[in-house]
């Protein structure tokens, strides 16, 4: 699940030395420059939801006569089809290599209205199964198109189960709590109101994420989570745990996890305004005359670019990559 990484043409050593240079490239007038990402005609503005494991494939929202689903590919646009009915919304939350994209389906239809998870391809959405009093979401898909997300009843919304659509085979419901990512071998990464959890989809093994809480993500085989102090009297922490929930690293001062990279390149937020860059030891605030939100989907690419959504001075949203950039 969730976002990973690589743009052609560009190693990973690039971005090492774009970040471990910035506090002395500075003075040289470098900074981050964000690139907007496209939109339909007649849209102004819109918010990244997610991206691909080789972040070819971005995924977003915008909001035109309801919501709808945008998904972009190496940059370029590539609309995803309308809903039949103009009064249904369409919410994408993950993407996978092969541009297979997941989310939420408003499907209103009177009595019938509710949320339906989907799986889209080729222009079509496929309806995973949901029962007819329950709403539910698909938030990530792995390479194989095993699909996580959560379900509840229509009658008790605040109770949500965590489920997964495993490709070609029926529905599996796990425990009560929220869905976070999904590995390529089926490892289920799930929170719930006291702790988190590694579940094994193939034989059926739970391993604990000690500590584990939201904010949460999944990312390049690392589970990302806050977690509470840190050191020189830091109030929080980004804690890292590989697949099998042994700890690997932590990045202090970290809030929300966005994203890692392949060599260990964390991207996330430090409070409600603030996004740094972690590696070797060293944290970097993100300079940009448009900053990244620390409220919407981000990631850092292998390419040496950041993903994110930045907001303009009247609060409205703009999907954007931003470029370590020198003048």
């Amino acid at each position: 699940m969730k976002r990973r990484r690589v743009f052609a043409g560009v190693s990973g050593v690039l971005l090492a030395a774009s970040i471990v240079a910035a506090p002395q490239a500075s003075a040289a007038a470098c900074s981050w420059v964000a690139n907007d990402l496209p939109l339909p005609a007649g849209v102004t503005h819109g918010q990244t939801t997610g991206s691909s494991g080789d972040n070819r494939f971005i995924v977003g929202s915008y909001f035109q006569n309801g919501t709808r689903g945008v998904l972009w590919d190496h940059g370029a646009l590539r609309t995803m089809t309308l809903p039949s009915n103009s009064a249904d919304d369409i919410t994408p939350r993950d993407v996978n290599n092969s541009g297979v994209v997941v989310g939420a389906y408003w499907y209103s239809w009177g009595a019938d209205s509710r949320y339906r998870p989907f799986r889209y391809s080729n222009g079509t959405y496929e309806f995973l199964y949901s029962d007819v009093n329950e709403d539910a979401i698909a938030r990530g898909v792995n390479e194989n198109g095993d699909v996580i997300g959560e379900v509840w009843l229509r009658s008790a919304p605040q109770t949500r189960w965590v489920a997964m659509w495993p490709a070609g085979q029926p529905r599996r419901l796990y425990l009560k709590g929220q869905a976070i990512g999904i590995s390529n071998d089926r490892k289920l990464v799930v929170v719930t109101n006291t702790t988190a959890w590694l579940i094994d989809g193939h034989n059926g093994k739970w391993t604990e994420i000690p500590g584990g809480r939201t904010p949460m993500v999944f990312d390049n085989e690392r589970v990302l989570h806050m977690a509470w102090g840190g050191e020189n009297g830091a109030a929080y922490r980004i804690v890292e745990r590989d697949v099998n929930g042994v700890l690997t690293a932590e990045y202090n001062a970290g809030l929300e996890p966005f994203g890692r990279t392949s060599g260990g390149t964390l991207f996330g937020s430090t409070g409600p305004n603030g996004t740094s860059l972690w590696q070797n030891g060293w944290r970097t605030d993100v300079d940009s005359e448009k900053d990244p939100h620390p409220s919407y989907y981000g990631d850092a690419t292998d390419g040496g670019a950041l993903i994110a959504t930045y907001r303009d001075a009247q609060g409205n949203t703009y999907p954007a990559r931003w470029f370590w950039t020198c003048t």
